[in-house]
C-alpha cells in the first residue's frame, strides 16, 4: 500500500470514528439533560 492511499484510508477511519463518537456524546449529553429536568 502506498503513502498516499494508507493517509486516505487513516482519514476515512479517523473521520467515522469522529462522527461516531460525536453521536456518542450528543446522545450522552441529552440523556444527562433528561435526567435533570
Amino acid at each position: 500500500m502506498n503513502p498516499e492511499e494508507l493517509n486516505m484510508q487513516i482519514r476515512k477511519f479517523l473521520k467515522q470514528v469522529g462522527v461516531t463518537s460525536q453521536r456518542e456524546i450528543e446522545t450522552a449529553v441529552r440523556e444527562a439533560l433528561d435526567l435533570k429536568a
